[in-house]
């Protein structure tokens, strides 16, 4: 599912959550569920959903209580092949374009592994202007901020996934 292709930049990470595959797929699903459980998402406004396509506006907090960032994206969600893809038409101003996505892959019948990844290209003059004119210390800010944050998302989710905070993917 991991693809870079025309994308400057990308990054990957998983983790092991010990929840069968499906209650995990369910919950990275139900985006509407998000702000009640994952603490930098501010606030979600599902704009279509067919149970395949969603598009949606999300609030997030970013880095440092810099303030909050708002992003439109568009995933593709085919739970036969435990995947999720996204794009950002509206990505955070410093990116120019955004992509990635979430595979599921079961271990056992109680433990799955997540992998994520993130694709980008830089919005350039943004950047420079939010992290500095230097363009190799604002390519390594922005690659750090969203390697850091994929860990932060996966590690949020195992934290809710393992303490029964979501069951069978949906909030208790």
């Amino acid at each position: 599912m991991t693809t870079d292709k025309g994308f400057e930049f990308n990054c990957q990470t998983s983790i092991v959550i010990d929840r069968e595959v499906e209650t995990v797929y369910q919950a990275l699903f139900h985006l509407q569920d998000w702000p009640k459980l994952l603490p930098h998402v501010k606030q979600v406004n599902v704009l279509y959903d067919d149970g395949n396509y969603q598009e949606f506006t999300m609030t997030v907090l970013s880095e440092k209580d810099a303030g909050a960032l708002k992003v439109r994206s568009v995933r593709l969600c085919d739970a036969d092949k435990r995947q999720i893809g996204f794009f950002q038409p509206e990505p955070p101003p410093f990116l120019k374009h955004h992509a990635g996505g979430w595979q599921f892959i079961p271990l056992t019948d109680k433990q799955c592994q997540v992998i994520t990844f993130h694709n980008w290209n830089l919005n350039h003059e943004k950047s420079a202007d939010i992290f500095g004119q230097d363009e190799s210390n604002y390519e390594q800010r922005v690659s750090s901020l969203l390697l850091n944050h994929a860990n932060f998302a996966l590690e949020n989710w195992k934290r809710i996934l393992e303490t029964d905070i979501v069951a069978n993917g949906r909030q208790s």
